[in-house]
């Protein structure tokens, strides 16, 4: 019992680490949301007969520069929540495991008496 009580601990001090990570990330994804939005904006403006080749060439920079980002952004989180996940899966398995084997212990102790 008491191993499980370290491993809520150490779990706990993983996740609270990891948090400010995760809020810094949902800020920085606001932002690029942000910046993609603008960049839509901009581009749904943009009259294509009047368009010469530089503007084309700076407004697909943009987009690229946004995209990218963007889904940095997006891998960031992503891979916060496959941690989040792994550490809740372990601390499950865990819990399940013991309830397991008192649920076997019981059994056995009724069958036996």
């Amino acid at each position: 019992m008491q191993g499980t009580t370290q491993m809520k601990t150490l779990i706990l001090a993983k996740i609270n680490f990891k948090c400010p990570f995760y809020f810094s990330a949902c800020e920085r994804l606001n932002e690029t949301s942000k910046e993609l939005r603008e960049f839509m904006a901009d581009t749904a403006v943009l009259d294509m007969k009047k368009v010469d080749f530089e503007k084309i060439k700076e407004t697909l920079r943009k987009g690229i520069v946004v995209f990218s980002e963007l889904r940095e952004q997006w891998t960031k989180m992503v891979h916060f929540f496959q941690m989040t996940s792994n550490i809740i899966e372990v601390c499950l398995q865990k819990s399940v495991q013991g309830f397991t084997e008192n649920v076997e212990k019981a059994a056995d102790r009724n069958l036996a008496g």
